[in-house]
């Protein structure tokens, strides 16, 4: 059996919140990439994990740059300066962007590129636990898609 990288430990995590944006910006190479590196997820999960979420120029960087033996590693050089440390589990809403800490590390999503890229759907402009129509969300705050 394959050894299960933290690179896809973390996909798997933004995929299971279901919600949060680097605008696209390289995302499909950087997908390619991965996938070349043998990380073992299908462009579809990439793209959905990592598609609507807000990573920073010098992240997309390192992340291009790094060999695949870095991708394919427990802990990536490029963890720290891609994500922030968190202490407290859970999820915040902050205008059109969702703040997902799990395992310690700081995911931010941006709403609209969840909408587009997990669930091929327009985002509402909300972002909360309570949807547009007065839903409840059963997982706390999130992206809200019609």
């Amino acid at each position: 059996m394959r050894r299960v990288s933290f690179v896809f430990v973390l996909l798997s995590a933004a995929l299971a919140v279901s919600c949060g944006g680097s605008k696209g910006r390289g995302i499909e190479a950087l997908c390619a990439r991965l996938i070349d590196c043998g990380v073992g997820i299908s462009e579809h999960e990439c793209l959905s994990s990592f598609g609507p979420m807000v990573l920073s120029d010098a992240c997309l960087d390192a992340m291009f740059e790094a060999p695949c033996e870095e991708h394919n590693s427990a802990q990536p050089s490029y963890l720290g300066l891609c994500f922030d440390s968190c202490a407290v589990e859970g999820r915040d809403c902050d205008g059109d962007l969702i703040y997902i800490c799990q395992g310690g590390i700081e995911i931010v999503l941006d709403c609209e590129l969840v909408c587009q890229y997990q669930k091929n759907m327009e985002y509402t402009g909300v972002c909360s636990e309570t949807g547009p129509n007065g839903e409840v969300s059963d997982s706390g705050q999130v992206c809200w898609c019609q």
